[in-house]
């Protein structure tokens, strides 16, 4: 595998914000899309309907017709969410936050509570560790797709 770092790290920022991407195995293009098959269905019709580019219009048609020539990275489950934020918040030195994070973790709404917390006492920590990790994970899914 020979994917540049900045290839990588565009993934990360990609899946996280957006949903699945694809990576044109020859091009190394990225290609988003999201992750839901009935959005992603919907932004495809809109996409190939709306773009009047040929070549804009053919990348999507190609995923469709010719997935072997593209690696699939999938934004990570809501499973694998939970954990990452369970692996944040116990990397947190400062006890009251920490708490405030854990127990966020196990109530209501979890994803929401977690996040208006971090949003609140530690936004940067918590975006570097996300990117950190994301980036981690796209490494770990390109290095399956290529054994």
């Amino acid at each position: 595998m020979n994917i540049p770092q900045s290839i990588i790290k565009e993934v990360a920022d990609e899946i996280n914000a957006f949903g699945n991407c694809y990576i044109n195995k020859t091009t190394l293009e990225i290609i988003a899309f999201p992750k839901d098959e009935y959005e992603r269905k919907e932004f495809l019709s809109i996409i190939i309907n709306a773009v009047d580019e040929d070549e804009e219009q053919q990348k999507y048609k190609d995923i469709e017709q010719n997935p072997q020539n593209y690696y699939l990275i999938e934004k990570p489950s809501s499973s694998d969410g939970y954990k990452l934020m369970e692996k944040f918040a116990s990397q947190i030195s400062d006890e009251r936050i920490r708490e405030r994070l854990e127990q966020a973790l196990d109530g209501k709404s979890p994803f929401a509570n977690f996040k208006h917390i971090v949003k609140q006492e530690i936004p940067k920590k918590w975006y570097a560790f996300e990117e950190v990790e994301l980036i981690k994970y796209v490494e770990n899914e390109l290095k399956r797709q290529t054994e």
